[in-house]
């Protein structure tokens, strides 16, 4: 008779946390198709990891860049199909494949990775943000080029969006919004 409460309450358990990772999965594949969607020259970047040859390189670059990239050398066919295969890489963290002669044009997205920032910003992303952000704008000022990288790519990978604006060059973080059903460029 003990057991069975025992037996139950694991089920019980094991049921609800499915459906609250699910549910995770859902909300983060509707953040990044809004992310992803967006083809405009002052698109979101996006932070993903990139296999050429032998190695493998974090990079931030800009949405709209990466899908030409990846329509020019056949890995998509598709904005369709690159929002679907882009979300599969990000959320299951696979690296997208190119081809080892594509090695030094993917260094130059190449992130130098800050464990001080990734500390940070799982112990305290409201103050992380304060410190490289006002009003959510990026204090350029204050940080290198390979810094701003880094900073975007800790972000991207917990949920926050940075874009740049094409006229000013000002990077922001941008809440993200609904898509809307058909994809629009």
């Amino acid at each position: 008779m003990k057991y069975t409460h025992i037996k139950h309450f694991v089920v019980f358990s094991f049921i609800l946390l499915s459906i609250s990772c699910n549910r995770n999965n859902g909300d983060i594949t509707k953040e990044l198709k809004s992310v992803l969607s967006n083809l405009s020259t002052s698109s979101f970047f996006i932070a993903v990891d990139i296999t050429c040859g032998s190695e493998t390189y974090p990079v931030v670059v800009p949405n709209h860049s990466f899908y030409n990239m990846l329509l020019q050398r056949g890995i998509v066919k598709s904005q369709e199909g690159y929002i679907d295969k882009m979300i599969n890489n990000i959320v299951k963290k696979e690296p997208v494949m190119f081809d080892t002669k594509d090695s030094e044009m993917i260094k130059g997205y190449s992130v130098i990775k800050d464990d001080t920032l990734n500390i940070s910003l799982k112990k305290d992303k409201t103050g992380l943000i304060r410190k490289y952000f006002v009003d959510n704008k990026l204090k350029t000022s204050e940080v290198s080029y390979m810094q701003r990288k880094a900073i975007i790519y800790y972000l991207f990978n917990n949920r926050t969006y940075c874009r740049m604006d094409c006229v000013s060059g000002t990077i922001f973080i941008v809440p993200i919004l609904p898509v809307s059903s058909s994809f629009r460029r």
